[in-house]
């Protein structure tokens, strides 16, 4: 029987950014599995995965967990514009948008939730921020052309490599509410987009961890106790005794 060998694509949480870079998730989990991290693709978008995939192409691992989307799905529309410009290579949405834009909170590099914060009860500025950025990002999944072949390569890798467990975590939650619902929503998306292979799998992080501030660093990263209730939520699912995994 092959040694569990993992490959772990995402973001800044896989190397435990910013506070626990000795014992991130894909560590503690490589541990609970008695397995061996193989390679490590930190800070890669959706709309990047072929950069993943080539790690698995590569090393051939038993397991690639891949934990993406926090940076695609934001309520700053600030961001979502930026997207916009980027994979549709036009000024038009910012000239249409960029009133909303100039109204979003300021952001760090990483384009994450730019510090602690306290949920407050939801009104019609959450809403409509929601909304908006609901029916950019739909558009963004819908029409851009290096998502689709992102998840063509998908496709065609997991079908390449049917030895592997393709596992993919939803986008985590956050302390932001607006960012919070549409990682909720991007969730949902990116569940329905992945291939319906046996090899292929899911499990929604929210299941896992709630959007708690003694989970949080600050509003958009995990301490050590999520990144630990992480690394036991995959651990279960992968050995086969946890729900909301198909």
């Amino acid at each position: 029987m092959k040694a569990v060998e993992i490959v772990v694509v995402g973001g800044c949480h896989v190397l435990g950014w910013p506070q626990s870079k000795d014992r991130p998730f894909p560590t503690l989990l490589s541990e609970l599995l008695g397995g061996t991290i193989v390679g490590r693709v930190p800070h890669l978008r959706l709309s990047h995965l072929a950069g993943g995939l080539a790690a698995v192409d590569e090393l051939h691992p038993t397991h690639a967990v891949f934990q993406l989307g926090n940076y695609e799905f934001t309520g700053y529309l600030k961001s979502l514009v930026h997207q916009y410009n980027r994979l549709f290579d036009t000024r038009l949405v910012e000239e249409k948008l960029g009133h909303y834009a100039e109204e979003a909170h300021a952001e760090t590099a990483r384009g994450e939730s730019p510090g602690p914060h306290r949920p407050g009860p939801a009104g019609p500025a959450h809403y409509a921020r929601v909304g908006a950025a609901g029916a950019l990002i739909a558009g963004l999944w819908l029409f851009s052309r290096r998502y689709r072949a992102s998840f063509r390569s998908l496709a065609a890798c997991a079908r390449q490599h049917p030895g592997t467990s393709f596992v993919f975590l939803s986008p985590l939650p956050c302390l932001a509410p607006a960012d919070n619902t549409l990682r909720r929503f991007g969730g949902w998306l990116l569940r329905r987009r992945l291939p319906e292979l046996p090899n292929v799998h899911w499990l929604d992080s929210h299941q896992l961890l709630g959007a708690e501030a003694e989970l949080f660093v600050d509003a958009a990263h995990l301490n050590q106790r999520a990144h630990q209730a992480l690394a036991y939520g995959l651990a279960a699912a992968i050995l086969g005794h946890a729900d909301g995994w198909f």
